[in-house]
């Protein structure tokens, strides 16, 4: 197998990665490894002739790469403020249900559950 072949080969797997990324970048866990794979074989194939197939494939890379950013970094946002529900469903199965402390807690979980005003 040639130099040529083995880069083109790069670049379709590099197309194939971002249209991947691009459906799984809801995912970050998913995204963000299936994008820097992505990106890291458009850019190695990037020494084609004709680069279509190469800057399509590191378009859509970078595309899931920012969303799958964007999209982790709400969840951090949510999770580290005690508005993720997901979240909130996990921390409560591993303390029993009790607020740890700096964590939001709504107003009429505070009346119920710990007998204090808000």
């Amino acid at each position: 197998m040639g130099e040529h072949d083995r880069l083109s080969q790069y670049a379709k797997a590099s197309l194939i990665l971002g249209i991947i990324g691009m459906l799984v970048w809801l995912f970050p866990f998913l995204g963000f490894p299936v994008s820097i794979v992505g990106l890291v074989l458009g850019l190695r194939s990037f020494e084609l002739p004709g680069k279509g197939i190469p800057i399509a494939g590191i378009v859509l890379c970078v595309i899931s790469l920012t969303f799958s950013s964007v999209n982790g970094g709400i969840g951090c946002y949510l999770g580290s403020t005690g508005q993720h529900n997901f979240m909130n469903s996990i921390i409560d199965q591993l303390t029993g249900g009790v607020p740890q402390r700096g964590m939001a807690v709504p107003a009429e979980i505070q009346t119920s559950e710990t007998g204090r005003q808000p």
